[in-house]
């Protein structure tokens, strides 16, 4: 967090009680955690399908004014959208 001067760093993850020890790191690390209950798939993988979240969330925060720049680090290319829009109202 410190490389990019970020002040909040959310973190969008599906919540499994077993992996409390993990959550409890990662708040320790300074991540603001938005846990979201997850569903299993057929072969029992979890999902915690946490994407409209992130989007909402990415954009209260740049139409409240309560961030000044924004780092979104996803390996989803689903995003792409969000990021054309808040390039607009940003700039």
């Amino acid at each position: 967090m410190d490389k990019y001067d970020v002040s909040r760093a959310y973190y969008f993850i599906g919540l499994i009680p077993k992996e409390k020890d993990m959550y409890a790191s990662l708040q320790k690390a300074g991540f603001t955690l938005i846990l979201k209950e997850v569903v299993y798939s057929e072969d029992g993988k979890p999902k915690g399908n946490c994407d409209a979240d992130l989007v909402l969330q990415a954009v209260r925060d740049v139409y409240e004014n309560s961030c000044e720049k924004l780092v979104l680090i996803t390996s989803d290319g689903d995003y792409a959208s969000l990021v054309k829009l808040l390039q607009e109202k940003i700039n």
